[in-house]
């Protein structure tokens, strides 16, 4: 092999290479964007589970007071 297809199988590595690199960026930015969706996601759940335990412990309280006021054993 002479300096010159030496030198043409260097650039052709150094060009694939800087392809790889490329694609891993974009699943570098693709990763945090979804890593970004996801703990929105996470964040509405956990509220969701907040409102529903409110509204659940309410709805037992009341539900509680009713019964006591209209003669039940609670």
């Amino acid at each position: 092999m002479d300096d010159g297809q030496r030198d043409e199988l260097l650039i052709r590595l150094d060009e694939r290479m800087g392809t790889i690199v490329e694609r891993l960026a974009k699943g570098d930015d693709c990763m945090k964007d979804h890593g970004a969706r996801i703990g929105k996601l996470e964040s509405f759940q956990a509220t969701l589970v907040g409102i529903a335990g409110v509204v659940a412990f309410a709805a037992s309280f009341v539900w509680s007071k009713f019964s006591a006021l209209i003669g039940g054993n609670s």
